[in-house]
């Protein structure tokens, strides 16, 4: 089943549960397992240029559908999400240190069955 985001401001035809992201955040909720997100700003400024909000970046990092190994000893959250009637991948690398968990990228992509690792 693909969690569906409701229809966020200025991406039509984006679906997020932003609602229930927002209740979280209001009642002190800490994406990341309580450790500090921090996101580097070729991050921020990649995100914004494909239409990424933050708030999909740490619901990704709080309740990733998988975490699988990245390069270079990083992490890569997956989310699947709709989007204009299709499922996408978002896909969050990070680093994680003892309190914090860096943002590298964040990007969405119609070629799940590349990411996406099945459990046995």
């Amino acid at each position: 089943m693909i969690p569906l985001l409701q229809q966020d401001r200025g991406l039509p035809g984006l679906s997020l549960d932003t609602q229930s992201c927002m209740t979280k955040m209001r009642a002190g909720y800490e994406p990341g397992g309580g450790k500090r997100v921090e996101i580097i700003p070729l991050a921020q400024k990649k995100m914004a240029q494909r239409g990424i909000p933050t708030l999909w970046v740490e619901e990704a990092l709080a309740n990733p559908e998988q975490v699988i190994e990245g390069y270079a000893g990083r992490r890569v959250a997956h989310k699947r999400v709709a989007m204009e009637g299709k499922e996408r991948l978002l896909r969050v690398v990070y680093e994680e240190t003892e309190r914090t968990l860096v943002v590298v990228t964040a990007y969405l992509t119609s070629d799940i069955a590349r990411y996406w690792r099945e459990t046995p």
